[in-house]
């Protein structure tokens, strides 16, 4: 079984459990209507080139990657409904194969948390664990990236019909 990263499979699972997601996570005030919040999602790899003598960095869309490629994940979601949409989350798992480079989660008007247990639970940063030492006490320690497996977003203002916003991350292909 191959199990090297695919761009386009992950891309396809992450839209599903992400508008799964937002199905459970959306609340509607009023019971005849309802908010529709849809999600897009794009995949780009930055690729470094030398412009006039400088390192410039360019997003272009996905055909291969390698070890070491920095993907960036784009996700624009917007309310297509007739109501306001309240307390919407995202929540989006880091795709196989991948780490998350900190810091690098971008977002219009959400709080961001983070797991390392597979989504069961969230943190916000800075993410920490309990590590046992040799002597067999814990203590607490910084999570490093290729533990962080999920990233959750809060919006924190209401999304009134026909708004939208962009949240994004990214990932180094392992």
């Amino acid at each position: 079984m191959d199990k090297s990263f695919n761009p386009k499979r992950f891309f396809a699972v992450t839209h599903l459990l992400m508008l799964l997601a937002m199905g459970l996570s959306v609340n509607s005030w009023a019971q005849e209507t309802r908010p529709e919040i849809n999600i897009t999602i794009h995949v780009m790899k930055e690729v470094r080139t030398v412009r006039d003598g400088k390192w410039t960095v360019d997003r272009v869309p996905v055909q291969s990657t390698q070890p070491g490629d920095i993907l960036v994940y784009a996700l624009t979601y917007s309310n297509s409904g007739e109501t306001v949409a309240r307390d919407v989350s995202v929540v989006d798992p880091l795709p196989g194969g991948t780490e998350y480079i900190l810091d690098s989660a971008e977002v219009d008007d959400a709080e961001v948390l983070y797991s390392i247990d597979g989504g069961f639970s969230y943190q916000r940063p800075p993410i920490t664990y309990e590590a046992r030492k040799e002597d067999g006490t814990e203590e607490t320690v910084a999570a490093p990236p290729h533990m962080y497996t999920h990233i959750k977003w809060l919006i924190l203002s209401p999304i009134p019909p026909g708004a939208s916003g962009r949240l994004s991350f990214k990932v180094k292909v392992q």
